[in-house]
């Protein structure tokens, strides 16, 4: 939904004594969500920090949706080559209005590199 958009449900307002219901108008104040950036046509974006360890083994990664469901995404061994690759996990971005499509969820994976404690 876009920000300052009017929901109207006709009817379903204020109801006084003698007069018709009025309408019930919602008017949608958006917030983005920190972990996802929007991206254009419903897709979104999250980054994902993986371990050197998983980036080169595999594993499993969990993502909360924004809907609340939680993904689960397998990372096969090698799978990960470097810091900044993407997966896309398709329709499984933000639904559209009427609910019929969705945009693609771009997963970007950061590897984490422990500091050695080494001393020269």
């Amino acid at each position: 939904m876009a920000d300052g958009q009017r929901i109207t449900y006709a009817g379903k307002g204020l109801k006084t004594p003698g007069h018709a219901p009025g309408d019930l108008i919602v008017i949608v104040n958006r917030v983005d969500y920190p972990f996802f950036k929007q991206l254009r046509s419903g897709h979104l974006q999250c980054e994902v920090e993986v371990d050197h360890k998983m980036a080169q083994g595999g594993g499993d990664v969990c993502i909360r949706h924004p809907s609340g469901n939680i993904i689960s995404l397998e990372l096969l061994p090698g799978e990960i080559p470097s810091p900044g690759h993407q997966k896309i996990l398709a329709k499984m971005g933000q639904a559209s209005s009427d609910k019929k499509q969705a945009g693609d969820l771009y997963v970007k994976f950061t590897i984490y590199f422990p500091h050695a404690n080494v001393t020269i």
